[in-house]
């Protein structure tokens, strides 16, 4: 005897069965938290309707900066480039993020 088991993807709103090549799984984030929802072409076009006002009026977010590290060693070298290419920057204390960015970009 042999068993079948098939996997059936539903949609979270209502309940009906998604069919291959229909809806999707959408991936959003509100309020600092990411969510995931199944959904069928109607119901991702009910949430896309009632979404749109407030999507018009948003601003598109620049994605977080990456940390720039930098090696103990890299840092005195960068401030030796930054004097030598006219930035003033003292012998101490955080160099800022653009002249360390240049150098980055200059040296590698």
């Amino acid at each position: 005897m042999a068993t079948r088991i098939l996997r059936e993807l539903v949609d979270d709103i209502d309940g009906l069965g998604i069919g291959q090549g229909e809806g999707r799984t959408l991936h959003f984030s509100f309020d600092g938290t990411d969510y995931t929802i199944d959904l069928r072409d109607e119901n991702i076009s009910r949430l896309r309707d009632a979404l749109n006002p407030f999507i018009n009026a948003a601003r598109n977010a620049a994605p977080p900066k990456k940390n720039l590290t930098i090696s103990d060693a890299d840092l005195r070298m960068a401030r030796r480039w930054a004097r030598d290419h006219g930035f003033d920057v003292g012998a101490r204390g955080r160099l800022p993020r653009q002249i360390l960015e240049e150098y980055v970009a200059a040296t590698r």
